[in-house]
């Protein structure tokens, strides 16, 4: 499907996720370590008088980007509502922007992306927040039973 994509910069790429799924971005705000959560998760955040649990990008990467300013974004997916930090301040892609969609395959064990557009800024990495979800939420559970 179409969509705009909001769009930031990691690791010497830039990444978007598609602006349906954007309810809102705004500065970094603390952030409240919680024990034994799933490595993707930083923890939980109070934003608007909302509790919401955090996952951070480089984590997703499995990598530490260096500490600068984060910026976060509130993202909805179905009924579940979740911050997504990041180190960069985004910028939004237009539709009629991008030239060129090709599907992506390769993934990492955290980090999915699943389709790959060309712009005038470069080639996005379309992050595929569905499946990210899904598989956090598998390994959270696996985990939750596994443990003695």
């Amino acid at each position: 499907f179409m969509s705009d994509l909001l769009c930031f910069s990691a690791f010497n790429r830039l990444y978007g996720i598609p602006l349906d799924y954007v309810i809102e971005t705004f500065e970094e705000q603390k952030v409240t370590p919680v024990p034994c959560l799933h490595y993707a998760f930083t923890g939980l955040c109070s934003h608007n008088g909302m509790i919401y649990p955090v996952i951070s990008f480089s984590h997703l990467c499995e990598r530490e980007i260096p500490l600068t300013r984060k910026c976060m974004i509130l993202v909805e997916l179905e009924q579940d509502q979740f911050i997504l930090q990041m180190n960069d301040v985004p910028t939004v892609i237009y539709e009629d922007e991008i030239t060129v969609r090709t599907k992506y395959q390769k993934n990492d064990r955290l980090l999915k992306v699943d389709e790959l557009c060309q712009s005038k800024y470069g080639i996005v990495y379309v992050v595929d927040i569905k499946n990210i979800i899904h598989d956090l939420s598998r390994e959270l559970l696996d985990d939750r039973y596994v443990q003695d």
